[in-house]
């Protein structure tokens, strides 16, 4: 017992042990931490254009991915804007309640392997922005 309390930090992550954990937690009240790996969230299919509706911004879509074999939370996302040589323009950090709409509002975690369509609106950085990139956080 000793022995797998001290190395609970790291075992309860493995897919092996995480329902020994899950029984013991169920029987002491303690609590599993819940398992996030942002490198396995993909980004498919962005697209950034002129809002048609509103001048001066920008409209964002993409599909989001999780490619885990376990839920997670949404991440935050971070959107950036930068310059040809490289120097950020513009950047704006988005929650899951801002990019969230629709059925996949009431999610609560980023089921493995079911896409979720995401749209933004941000304001547009400007010509000096030539590239941009999401990241989750």
């Amino acid at each position: 017992g000793s022995w797998l309390w001290i190395r609970f930090e790291e075992l309860v992550r493995d897919p092996g042990w995480r329902p020994v954990y899950a029984g013991i937690c169920k029987w002491t009240g303690c609590a599993l931490p819940v398992l996030r790996d942002l490198e396995l969230i993909r980004t498919r299919n962005l697209v950034v254009q002129a809002a048609p509706d509103v001048p001066g911004r920008l409209r964002v879509r993409a599909v989001i991915a999780n490619e885990a074999a376990f839920p997670q939370p949404f991440p935050a996302l971070e959107l950036r804007f930068t310059a040809l040589n490289g120097t950020l323009v513009a950047g704006h950090r988005f929650q899951p309640a801002d990019y969230l709409a629709g059925e996949a509002s009431r999610l609560e975690a980023m089921p493995p392997g079911t896409p979720v369509q995401i749209e933004l609106s941000v304001p547009d950085p400007g010509e000096v922005a030539v590239s941009y990139q999401l990241r989750y956080r």
